[in-house]
């Protein structure tokens, strides 16, 4: 378990180093989310790790997994719509150097995130979305 929380520890600190609110000059809402796709492990940071999610909120960044993803994207939606937002700027993927290990899973998983951010677009008149092409390197 140590290794889990020190690994999670590690990715926290490297996202709130990036400031993806400010990045090709755009204004956001500044969060990031940070996806853990296997419940136990998520549901082991919110039991067992409270000042870890606790620097994660600090630094305006949300840790979801599987169960309150679908939760998340809603409200994200119902801001997309409330706010009348025009561009959507996706750059949530599981990065090569972690995907290559279990190259179907990245996919499936970097695709269907993609297909949510697609999805919400469609449905809320969204009139661009940027997301960044993907890498492989052997």
């Amino acid at each position: 378990m140590k290794k889990f929380l020190d690994s999670t520890k590690s990715s926290i600190r490297n996202l709130s180093k990036d400031n993806y609110s400010k990045i090709y000059g755009i204004n956001t809402i500044d969060n990031v989310l940070m996806f853990v796709p296997i419940e136990p492990a998520l549901l082991t940071l919110y039991n067992e790790a409270n000042k870890l999610i606790e620097e994660s909120w600090n630094n305006k960044i949300i840790i979801v997994g599987p169960s309150t993803l679908p939760f998340l994207l809603k409200a994200i939606e119902n801001i997309v719509n409330k706010y009348a937002v025009n561009q959507i700027y996706h750059l949530a993927a599981i990065l090569s150097a972690k995907g290559e290990k279990n190259p179907l899973r990245t996919w499936d998983l970097n695709i269907s995130m993609m297909l949510n951010v697609f999805e919400v677009a469609r449905t809320s008149n969204v009139k661009k979305v940027f997301f960044p092409t993907y890498m492989y390197k052997k």
